[in-house]
């Protein structure tokens, strides 16, 4: 990192602090009128209380930054403005509409003309105000909790509805929703909408810290709002730069940044410079944007130069570009969450800078980026080691973040620095190339063999140090340097873990052999070392490390912490220690700090057993780092608690450093948000969403299939969050905590539910339980008609039984019926067979009469027909008689023979009464019928009847009525007349259909 202000490279001095804060302090009205005796006092108080705070935390580090580049959120590039909902959504005014993000998901919504928006702003009621090209409006939920955009454009008078990017929006005291154009003021109240102008254009739009309305005049300068009128605010009042942001800095003044001239001081209608140290750089990399942290810091946004933080004091305490961590050095807006924490909106993308982190990276080494191995607090310097070498910087002096080298390398230690000890008021580095001895900013090497891991001391004027491959001795005068004395006889292994108990006695534990308990002969020449292992109460061989808490050794084992019991001879379990740490795994490191709080390394947890002070007894408090799952070396964990501000993690990546103080001021409230609800059966379709809440919702048996969809608005890559969650009305008990932030639930069936949904951070702080109450409705084959379908189904089921037993009743009865019938009938056989007898005797004897009867009728007919051909042949002797003219007893016997014709034709006629006798009977009263049914026909009519349905010829019938064939024709015609028959009709077939 490079800066062409040389200025700023020196290190700043208290007076500067000192001139400040007098500059500050004077700048106040308030303190016009105290002495300069008081106001003296005052600022030396200040200062040392300035310095102190410094001395205790400095700033080390970097904060974390997580980078959201567009490929994340999915949206356009740039972000100019940024804002925070009610329920801790983040919300950015993006080039292709307004992003949402829950800490989990990001959401895009566009606006109505589809353009960019240019600024966000939540008004009263929790609605999301936006402004973009020439178009204003704001976003609600909709009954169904989903965000809807609705326009304002429409309320705009018309002759204002012409304008341009709505850059700023502010609410007013009253609440009113002003949006600011180039061109107008649009004052959005009651439904309604005025414009205003200022008379130019107009630059800018903020609130001061009192709550009113301060705008930019390309030609007055700054300008107040009341909500109606626009007054001038001083004619000195006219900065000759844009106004790109106002700071709240106390109940009656506020800080104006500027994009190229700096930042200014506005208190009781006075308009005055702020100067800071950095002044020329801010005007040439000029502040686009910035936002004030609660603490009172300022983050300004540049053009150029990235993001700049600002203390109190005025000193820059932060300064991230891209080589920081920023995706890029061009910031457009910059807003402060309610955890202290910095959002950027960038040109290209988004950085979230966690300014508010318990946790700062440092990395000595600058881009190496080297594995940290050992920290230590050393006459004033903080020395660092790492794989890279030694570095060290003043401890507890300001770091100007604008000087490069904050880390000066230790000459001489370039390579593997294993360790860190101070003996006898010197440090002593372990190092790969073997013992060191810091002196100055240089480390000069102890004896010429490689390899030494660390130092322990023996008494005053001796120590050991752990080697690759055994323990050398080192010895000196009292007050002198450390000197080389010889290698210790008696272990060969390699002493990298390595405690001395009160009594002197060394405890070295191998990860692959055991534990070795090793005296120092009184000879200082060798070592009496004994082995202990399995055989000695270890669970195990393998993975064993010493340490030492409250002057015990301990033994790290697989399964447990141990510690040896000298009259046994034996290790035995130490009881409480292991179960307070908690989790599960084996334990990799142990430390203890000055106020005797116990920092551990279990399985996947690092963290701190708090001893505090009760009124009878020492209570212990448990605190586990989620943010250092995975960071510290494995194998090589390191923790370097200095003090109560400064506590040091060797980490994979450069070092990282924790402020307790930090941890104190974290806001670790929780709420956890129902984000989305999908019908996973209808094509991942959204249902509901959370941004309102829904009292009841009904879902047709169809769509029973829903996933939910949730996340905790805590923010930062640090941050761990769980979650548990139970579906009422399926599930009795909460789900285990998990990260997961989705959970589906297939093909739920009909009834009421109730999801609910909790959260839980990583300090073990649990959110108030969310929930989300649904009903599925039955299907149709289960509703409440078709329940009384089947109840009627039922009752005509059950009838259908009680007939169908009912039938086999009266079955089993015919059945006996029948039996007794059959039975019966047996006995009547013989009966029926005789009266079957007599039957056919009787049909036969009828037979027999038909026969005689159609004989008689045939007869009859015959008669009939010869009495014609009577008629016939008197006819034609009459004839021949009267033209003979004869005499008259030829005559008289003619005469004589035709009166016996006559008598025999009477006989004839006699014999036709017989004959329809027994017509009648051969076909079934035909004659009967016809008399009833045409009592019209005369009798010669029915002996035409009888005669046509005995299907006669016409000549035959001519004889029989003794009348010609034409007039048979005749008295056809005539019946059909009489028997209203139409003339085609077949009179033989009418006959036998009477």
């Amino acid at each position: 990192m490079t800066t062409t202000w040389p200025f700023l490279v020196k290190k700043i001095q208290r007076p500067l602090i000192a001139v400040s804060l007098a500059d500050t302090v004077w700048q106040n009205q308030y303190f016009h009128d105290l002495s300069p005796i008081i106001l003296k006092k005052l600022l030396y108080f200040f200062c040392v209380l300035a310095g102190h705070c410094v001395a205790q935390t400095g700033n080390l580090g970097l904060p974390p930054v997580t980078n959201f580049p567009k490929t994340s959120y999915r949206a356009g590039t740039q972000n100019w403005d940024i804002a925070q909902d009610a329920q801790g959504r983040m919300l950015f005014a993006n080039n292709e509409g307004l992003l949402l993000f829950d800490g989990t998901r990001w959401q895009r919504f566009p606006i109505g003309n589809g353009t960019c928006v240019r600024s966000v702003a939540v008004g009263p009621g929790g609605k999301i105000y936006v402004g973009g090209q020439g178009e204003i409006g704001f976003f609600s939920p909709d009954a169904r909790g989903r965000l809807q955009y609705q326009s304002l454009n429409q309320l705009v008078p018309a002759e204002n509805r012409q304008f341009t990017d709505v850059w700023d929006i502010a609410v007013s005291p009253e609440g009113a929703v002003c949006f600011r154009s180039a061109e107008w003021l649009l004052q959005y109240k009651n439904e309604k909408i005025r414009a205003f102008s200022s008379g130019g254009n107009l630059w800018f739009l903020g609130k001061t810290s009192g709550g009113k309305l301060l705008i930019q005049d390309s030609n007055n300068g700054l300008m107040w709002f009341d909500g109606d009128h626009f007054s001038l605010l001083t004619p000195g009042a006219k900065p000759a730069s844009l106004v790109t942001a106002l700071l709240p800095l106390g109940p009656d003044s506020t800080l104006v940044t500027t994009l190229k001239n700096g930042i200014f001081l506005l208190a009781k209608d006075q308009f005055l410079p702020w100067t800071t140290p950095i002044d020329p750089y801010l005007k040439e990399k000029r502040i686009y944007h910035a936002a004030r942290t609660p603490g009172g810091d300022l983050a300004l946004g540049t053009s150029l130069g990235g993001l700049v933080v600002l203390g109190t004091d005025r000193r820059p305490l932060q300064w991230l570009q891209k080589s920081e961590g920023l995706l890029t050095a061009n910031v457009l807006s910059v807003f402060c969450d309610r955890a202290r924490n910095l959002w950027l909106g960038l040109d290209n993308g988004i950085s979230e800078v966690e300014i508010n982190s318990p946790f700062y990276r440092i990395f000595p080494d600058g881009s190496l980026e080297g594995t940290g191995y050992a920290a230590r607090v050393f006459q004033q310097k903080l020395y660092l080691g790492t794989s890279n070498g030694l570095f060290y910087k003043p401890f507890g002096a300001y770091a100007n973040p604008f000087q490069h080298e904050n880390f000066n390398l230790v000459q001489g230690t370039t390579g593997q620095v294993w360790s860190l000890d101070e003996v006898g008021g010197q440090l002593l580095p372990g190092h790969h190339e073997g013992p060191l001895r810091v002196d100055k900013d240089r480390a000069n090497p102890l004896v010429n063999i490689p390899g030494a891991w660390r130092f322990v001391p023996i008494n005053d004027t001796a120590m050991v140090a752990g080697q690759y491959d055994g323990l050398t001795l080192f010895t000196r005068p009292p007050g002198g340097a450390w000197q080389f004395r010889r290698r210790l006889a008696g272990l060969n292994e390699s002493c990298r873990v390595m405690v001395r108990e009160k009594d002197g006695t060394l405890w070295v534990s191998h990860p692959y052999r055991g534990v070795f308990r090793v005296r120092i002969r009184d000879n200082f020449r060798d070592l009496e070392v004994r082995l202990l292992g399995e055989q000695d109460g270890l669970p195990s061989n393998l993975n064993n490390y010493v340490f030492e808490i409250d002057g015990t050794m301990l033994v790290a084992a697989e399964r447990g912490i141990f510690r040896f019991d000298a009259p046994s001879g034996r290790f035995v379990a130490h009881p409480g220690f292991d179960g307070r740490m908690g989790g599960s795994g084996r334990t990799r490191f142990l430390g203890q700090d000055q106020r005797g709080n116990v920092w551990f390394c279990k399985g996947e947890d690092t963290g701190v057993l708090w001893i505090e002070d009760g009124t009878l007894e020492k209570k212990i408090r448990r605190q586990v780092f989620p943010q250092l799952a995975g960071q510290l070396v494995g194998g090589f964990e390191h923790i370097s608690p200095v003090d109560a501000h400064n506590v040091f993690f060797g980490a994979e990546k450069g070092f990282l450093h924790l402020d307790p103080e930090r941890l104190r001021q974290l806001d670790t409230s929780l709420n956890v948000l129902i984000s989305n609800v999908f019908l996973t059966n209808s094509g991942d379709s959204l249902l509901a969403a959370g941004y309102s809440d829904i009292e009841q919702l009904g879902l047709p048996y169809r769509l029973n299939s829903l996933r939910f969809a949730f996340s905790a608005p805590v923010y930062g890559a640090a941050r761990r969050v769980q979650y548990s969650c139970r579906l009422e009305g399926l599930e009795k008990n909460w789900s285990a905590w998990s990260e997961k932030t989705e959970r589906e639930f297939p093909h739920l069936g009909a009834g009421d539910y109730v999801f609910w949904v909790k959260a839980r951070n990583e300090f073990g702080v649990e959110s108030a339980a969310q929930r989300f109450v649904f009903v599925v409705h039955p299907p149709w084959y289960a509703s409440t008609w078709a329940w009384l379908l089947y109840a009627a189904l039922l009752a005509l089921g059950l009838r259908a039984l009680f007939r169908r037993q009912k039938r086999r009743f009266e079955t089993e009865k015919a059945s006996l019926t029948t039996e007794h019938r059959l039975q019966t009938e047996a006995q009547q056989r013989l009966v029926e067979q005789t009266e079957q007898e007599l039957v056919r005797l009787q049909n036969e004897k009828l037979a027999s009469e038909v026969a005689h009867k159609n004989q008689e009728l045939a007869l009859a007919t015959l008669h009939l027909v010869q009495k014609g051909e009577i008629l016939s042949s008197i006819q034609e002797e009459l004839t021949r008689a009267l033209e003979s003219k004869s005499d008259p007893k030829a005559l008289r016997a003619d005469l004589s023979r035709m009166v016996r014709a006559l008598q025999m034709d009477e006989q004839t006629d006699a014999d036709w009464e017989q004959f329809a006798i027994h017509f009648d009977q051969v076909h079934g009263d035909f004659l009967k019928r016809l008399r009833e049914k045409y009592p019209q026909l005369t009798p010669h009519d029915h002996r035409l009847c009888a005669y046509l349905r005995m299907n006669l010829s016409t000549k035959e019938i001519a004889n029989l009525l003794n009348i010609s064939v034409r007039g048979v024709e005749g008295s056809r015609y005539r019946l059909r007349k009489k028997m209203d028959l139409p003339g085609d009709a077949n009179l033989p077939e009418v006959m036998l259909q009477v």
